[in-house]
């Protein structure tokens, strides 16, 4: 199988689209800044005496995932795919077969545990 994550192709695909994301959060942020003081008049009130709609807070919530994502993407590029190693102080452990079995039942559990 290619490894098709590691082409030059690919890196500049995924920072252009990191990009644009971070182009579409600068339009949100702008239309939300633009949408906020329209409401207010251009003054600031106290918190609490405008009421946001859903378009408010869908504005703000493109805003901040295409930073968020937008920066990443620019930043790392195809290092999204890297892989890392998990110590094995972190890794899940099982339960060993031979008391898998055992345990089935809650009351069982329950009454090991005291």
């Amino acid at each position: 199988m290619a490894a098709w994550h590691r082409d030059w192709r690919t890196d500049l695909g995924l920072r252009g689209a990191g990009v644009i994301l971070c182009a579409v959060a600068y339009l949100a942020i702008a239309q939300l800044l633009a949408l906020c003081l329209s409401s207010r008049g251009g003054e600031i009130l106290a918190h609490g005496s405008v009421v946001y709609g859903p378009a408010t807070f869908a504005l703000a919530a493109v805003g901040f995932l295409g930073t968020s994502a937008g920066s990443v993407l620019v930043l790392c590029g195809t290092h999204i795919f890297d892989e890392i190693v998990i110590s094995a102080r972190w890794r899940v452990s099982r339960m060993p077969h031979d008391r898998a079995g055992e345990l089935r039942n809650s009351d069982q559990v329950y009454e090991n545990l005291v």
